[in-house]
């Protein structure tokens, strides 16, 4: 399953504030989550996520060698 989502962001060094204006998923649309986003490498970013309930999503995205 792929979910899509927009919002408005606010940017604050490595801290962001997503305002999530449409989303696949009901139960998102008109929150507010507060991210952290870390790069460790050239390869790589994380983002923590923190749910509007206090829990916390980790992302971790890495760029696919060829």
């Amino acid at each position: 399953y792929t979910a899509i989502g927009y919002g408005t962001f606010a940017m604050d060094g490595n801290k962001v504030t997503e305002s999530m204006e449409a989303s696949s998923y009901a139960g998102v649309r008109g929150q507010k989550f507060e991210l952290e986003i870390e790069s460790p490498d050239a390869d790589s970013y994380q983002q923590t996520i923190k749910n509007p309930d206090g829990s916390k999503t980790v992302e971790l995205y890495r760029r696919m060698k060829k």
